[in-house]
Order: C-alpha cells, then sequence, then structure tokens
C-alpha cells in the first residue's frame, strides 16, 4: 500500500474541468460556515451539528420517528438532550 495514497491523489487531482471550459452556472460555497456535522444513531439520516444535542423522542410527532428515534438511541446507548460534543 505504500505510495497507493500519493499515485491515488495525483489521480484525483487530473479529474478536472478543461481550463477553457464554460458553465451555464458556478455555484460557491463558503464552507467555512458549515458546523460539523456528526451520526448519534444508526441511519444515514442520524445527524446533527456537533454544537447540537441528542434528540428526543418525545419531541418527535411522527410516531414512525419517534420509534425509530427511541430504538437508535437504546441501540446506541445514548440519553436524550446529552450535548453530543
Amino acid at each position: 500500500k505504500a505510495g497507493q495514497w500519493e499515485m491515488a491523489l495525483n489521480y484525483w487531482r487530473s479529474l478536472k474541468s478543461d481550463d477553457d471550459a464554460v458553465f451555464d452556472t458556478e455555484i460557491k460555497i463558503d464552507a467555512s460556515a458549515i458546523v460539523p456535522q456528526v451520526t448519534w444513531g444508526t441511519s444515514p439520516e442520524d445527524v446533527l451539528p456537533i454544537t447540537g444535542n441528542v434528540p428526543d423522542p418525545a419531541q418527535e410527532s411522527d410516531p414512525a420517528k419517534r420509534q425509530a428515534i427511541s430504538r437508535a438511541l437504546n441501540y446506541m446507548g445514548l440519553t436524550p438532550g446529552t450535548p453530543l460534543k
């Protein structure tokens, strides 16, 4: 595996648009304003800002989501309201 990372990086750097490429729209995003995200549960949808707290199933109005949150918290051994940080 030695050197494979560098080889991959060099290849990825080659995957770019041509210098004279023209696009219909160009979107710029200030990623410095995005708070790091962390998962707290067992599903990709179980993600919150690292500055958030573990969700409380009692606050969820949808019964299916409430049950899913409860199952995930039980599986993960988490307590609602616990800071994620």
